[in-house]
């Protein structure tokens, strides 16, 4: 299936998979209280970049984003999450990998998102 995307004045058709993936990005990454009139709808992942970043942080982030899923995200059953962290040399910058897979609520198909996010030590999310 397909569906529209609008960003700002530009449009653009994108499966269905990929919406989704802008949708969970949006979700995992805008802080609590960042959505104008919606002010308990948001994640708290952003606060674990402050945290060690570790096994126990990326559980903690998986948790995270079942809930996140589970709230705000009607369209899809989360099957699998994999929360994964990577040190660079030096520990200036981590990245993140998030990946998803999910089951299409109504239809029962598979699909998947992978999302990456780079934080700097210095200047945050990138």
């Amino acid at each position: 299936m397909k569906g529209l995307a609008t960003i700002g004045e530009t449009s653009s058709i994108k499966s269905d998979e990929d919406l989704i993936a802008d949708s969970l990005e949006r979700l995992f990454f805008t802080i609590e209280g960042g959505i104008p009139g919606l002010p308990k709808v948001g994640s708290r992942i952003n606060r674990f970049f402050f945290d060690d970043l570790d096994e126990i942080t990326a559980i903690e982030i998986t948790n995270e984003i079942e809930t996140l899923i589970d709230l705000y995200e009607p369209r899809i059953r989360r099957d699998v999450i994999n929360v994964t962290i990577k040190h660079s040399e030096g520990l200036s910058k981590i990245g993140i990998i998030i990946e998803v897979k999910y089951t299409f609520v109504g239809s029962g198909e598979p699909g998947s998102a992978v999302i990456k996010k780079i934080i700097d030590n210095q200047l945050g999310v990138i």
